[in-house]
């Protein structure tokens, strides 16, 4: 008779409310270090089964909404606080362990609470600052107070951090020094990245042509202002015209510039596989950076669209200690540009009429998902103590 692993009987609870949702950043890294601690753990994962990436599809629903949020910010530590309420207020953990994925933070916050009761220890993986290290945090009073004071109960008691930037890194290793801290952001999902890679793509390089952008995501408040942006390409006359394509969901405001000097257009958020065709119909896809007070955070879709078959641009606030434009620094089919950058419309222009090589878009094996998520696996199980 074979012996067991000991390993194996050892259960891991994976709390991520957005597990199940392929269309978000956070769905699809669950997904992947499930995968991967599943070799040492039993997993009991935690998860929400509704879906967040799609766009809402009434003007009223998005208005009920907008107003229901504004109340709610000074009362809930986020919209899903209901969900992990039901979900943790009872909940008796019978695990050895515990990996809290966030955003949202709720889940963890609750989660986390019930684990240090049981006396169970945790690591926390979060892709944004929360409240005690996030300068620009929309929470209102009095809400932010017991936000903070439940950011601190679980940062005091954790084992581990994964984070995605190494500003989060220093700002919360100011406040707990001796946090082991991993910053890892997302890896990419390669998918039939070979045959579209080798498909040909358009080139534009002639003024009687249209520049087309496609942004792949959802555009938040944080982000730098996108009309300003289309604006400059437009005014520079170096294109016909200039054409804006957004996958996914945008929040109210975030398109409104920038009709003003481009054609936009919005569709559904689409999976990876059909991102990738569809940018063979585009010449450049565009990923907007956060603001300077923001930029604590970094766009995950930077990871994903190194797998895209054609050049790619990052619009960034212009700090020295931006996260994007370092973690972008070096990778391939790259343009970098501030968003104040005059000089954006020639540098842009000279980027996609270059002839790019498939082996030039190709994205760098160590970003890829499988080693990523190793990556994090090896972090999570050095940090948590060994199984008594």
């Amino acid at each position: 008779m074979v012996d067991q692993d000991p390993r194996s009987a050892r259960r891991l609870a994976v709390v991520s409310y957005l597990a199940n949702d392929p269309l978000t950043p956070r769905g699809t890294r669950t997904k992947a270090l499930l995968k991967a601690l599943a070799r040492d753990w039993e997993i009991e994962l935690h998860a929400s089964s509704a879906m967040h990436a799609a766009p809402h599809r009434r003007w009223a629903v998005r208005r009920a909404r907008k107003v229901v949020a504004r109340v709610t910010k000074r009362v809930i530590l986020d919209p899903q606080e209901a969900w992990s309420a039901r979900s943790f207020r009872s909940w008796r953990p019978e695990v050895d362990a515990a990996l809290l994925i966030g955003w949202p933070m709720s889940p963890v916050a609750y989660a986390g609470s019930r684990l240090r009761e049981a006396g169970i220890p945790y690591v926390v993986d979060v892709g944004d600052p929360w409240v005690l290290t996030n300068l620009g945090t929309t929470l209102l009073w009095p809400v932010r107070s017991r936000a903070a004071g439940a950011e601190r109960a679980l940062w005091k008691s954790a084992s581990g951090a994964v984070l995605t930037t190494g500003l989060q890194a220093v700002a919360l290793g100011s406040l707990y020094p001796d946090l082991p801290t991993l910053v890892r952001p997302n890896g990419y999902q390669d998918g039939s990245l070979a045959s579209l890679a080798r498909a040909p793509r358009r080139r534009t390089g002639h003024p009687d042509q249209a520049l087309k952008l496609v942004h792949f995501g959802t555009l938040y408040g944080v982000l730098l202002d996108l009309g300003t942006v289309l604006a400059r390409l437009a005014d520079s006359g170096r294109w016909r015209e200039v054409k804006f394509a957004q996958y996914g969901h945008a929040w109210p405001g975030a398109l409104e510039g920038a009709s003003l000097k481009a054609t936009v257009t919005t569709h559904r958020p689409v999976p990876w596989e059909q991102a990738m065709a569809v940018g063979r119909e585009h010449d450049v896809a565009v990923v907007i950076g956060t603001q300077r007070t923001h930029r604590m955070r970094m766009p995950s879709k930077a990871v994903q669209y190194l797998t895209l078959p054609i050049p790619r641009l990052a619009i960034t606030c212009g700090a020295k200690d931006d996260p994007l434009a370092g973690y972008l620094r070096g990778k391939p089919g790259w343009l970098c540009c501030a968003s104040n950058d005059p000089r954006l419309p020639e540098l842009l222009a000279a980027h996609v009429s270059r002839h790019w090589t498939a082996a030039e878009l190709a994205p760098p094996p160590g970003e890829s998902w499988p080693c990523v998520a190793d990556e994090v696996a090896t972090f999570v199980n050095s940090a948590l103590p060994a199984p008594r």
